[in-house]
């Protein structure tokens, strides 16, 4: 074994002096369609660029594994891409994150999206903002609440949470009110791409469910386990 010969080369580390010049990549988004399908990468381009509608040019590239990359040109509209999502391909949702310069994107934690969803039936006593961070904390890292609709004639509060989207949706939750009283809270969510009336998972329809029991493919049923209930009508202003 001390007669091996190794390459110098290996003990070698090479170093640089980090600056703060522009590099694109700094204005740069992860990006991937969370489906089963393949996606037509040229209608994706379309489509999004049509979406976002971008001040400055945004090249999109295509990566493997289903990934790409969207370089912006301003930071501006590639934050205005961030606080307008989530957004979706011919309703198959597009995870979105901005890239980490010393991690492959191949390797990022691509299964969480911002959404802004709706707490319905919440008693009046429930209703102020940290009550309502403490509710919606468990369906995942809060984002922001509006305030706006935490007062008592608002039908519903609205909160932005980032949510794993490789699990079911989450379809209520359970609150106490000042009597100790179990109040079931409703919830639904805004802009909310396909998902499935079966497993509740986003990515896929009932019609295109693994998990499903095959003795009720081509029937129809009024009562699956997750209803359309849960996509948010459209706000009226």
């Amino acid at each position: 074994m001390s007669n091996l010969l190794i390459n110098e080369a290996e003990h070698e580390v090479v170093d640089f002096a980090d600056d703060d010049t522009h590099d694109e990549r700094q204005f740069t988004l992860v990006g991937k369609v969370y489906t089963g399908r393949v996606m037509n990468f040229q209608k994706l381009k379309r489509i999004s660029m049509a979406a976002w509608r971008p001040r400055r040019s945004v090249r999109i590239q295509e990566l493997e594994d289903g990934l790409f990359l969207a370089m912006f040109k301003h930071v501006v509209d590639m934050s205005c891409v961030l606080d307008e999502g989530p957004w979706s391909v011919k309703r198959d949702m597009v995870i979105l994150k901005p890239l980490d310069e010393d991690e492959q994107p191949s390797n990022m934690e691509m299964s969480k999206s911002p959404f802004w969803i709706r707490l319905l039936n919440l008693s009046f006593s429930r209703r102020s903002e940290n009550y309502v961070r403490a509710i919606a904390g468990r369906l995942g890292t809060i984002l922001e609440v509006d305030t706006h609709h935490l007062k008592e004639g608002s039908k519903y509060i609205r909160v932005r949470v980032m949510i794993d989207v490789s699990k079911p949706l989450c379809q209520h939750l359970f609150v106490t009110n000042r009597k100790h009283e179990k109040v079931t809270v409703g919830l639904c969510y805004e802009r909310l791409p396909n998902f499935c009336y079966w497993c509740g998972h986003l990515g896929h329809t009932e019609k295109e469910c693994l998990n499903k029991p095959t003795n009720i493919d081509g029937k129809v049923f009024e009562n699956w386990p997750f209803q359309e209930s849960l996509r948010a009508p459209p706000i009226r202003e």
